[in-house]
């Protein structure tokens, strides 16, 4: 899988650095640092993190936003599963962490249009902030079993 992590002034490094530890692992994975130029792009913190590839260069990425690990019990099956998304196609997936590797990873069902950063609070509520504006809370669907 051709995955890309999009770098940005002003991103929170943990936001890329996160995921691609988890995603490196895959079996066959692709791993790209894009941006709009090739100069190094500043995080939040001053950290300057240079882009392997710009939009010219790099065709067709499966874009991914870095998530968390589910420590919300309410969430039922998504606990201790790694929740994240796909920039493109807005649609949250999730899978499970191994030491070396991950694995049974799978979609949630739900889309956030440009999912652009995920946060948790101090009760472990996971969130999803959407880059055209509005920030989600995932919650257990009461009609499920």
């Amino acid at each position: 899988m051709k995955t890309a992590f999009v770098l940005y002034p002003d991103f929170t490094a943990l936001d890329a650095t996160g995921p691609y530890e988890v995603i490196s692992r895959w079996p066959d994975a692709d791993i790209h640092f894009l941006a709009s130029s090739s100069r190094p792009v500043r995080t939040d913190c001053g950290l300057a993190a240079i882009p392997t590839d710009t939009t010219e260069t790099l065709l067709d990425p499966d874009l991914v936003t870095g998530g968390y690990v589910v420590r919300d019990r309410t969430l039922g099956s998504l606990y201790g599963r790694y929740v994240y998304g796909d920039w493109c196609t807005g649609q949250l997936r999730s899978l499970k962490p191994q030491l070396g590797a991950a694995t049974d990873d799978q979609p949630l069902g739900l889309t956030v249009p440009s999912p652009s950063s995920f946060g948790r609070d101090s009760d472990g509520r996971i969130y999803v902030a959407s880059f055209a504006g509005p920030v989600y809370r995932l919650a257990s669907d009461p009609g499920a079993p």
